[in-house]
């Protein structure tokens, strides 16, 4: 909707959508996210430590960065008693 220019802004579409303008903002930080994760995402394959929750929080802006990141965590998932305590 912002694309076809049928809301110029996000507090526009936000307030249309009857949603907070801070939650639009953070879905829409998703199409930020590097084509190798939204693959993984839509083939169920991104492991456990990717939910909705997690990919509100903030990410690199890099999709390497990301890439890396995706990865260390599906690694340190795999080792028992291992987490990821920071991003």
């Amino acid at each position: 909707m912002i694309e076809t220019g049928e809301f110029t802004t996000i507090a526009e579409l936000a307030d249309h959508e009857g949603l907070g303008r801070s939650y639009v903002t953070r879905i829409l930080r998703m199409t930020l996210l590097a084509p190798d994760i939204v693959e993984m995402i839509l083939a169920g394959e991104q492991g456990t430590e990717v939910s909705l929750a997690s990919l509100k929080e903030p990410f690199p802006e890099l999709w390497a960065e990301q890439t890396s990141i995706q990865t260390q965590q599906m690694n340190s998932s795999a080792v028992p008693g291992h987490s990821m305590s920071s991003r």
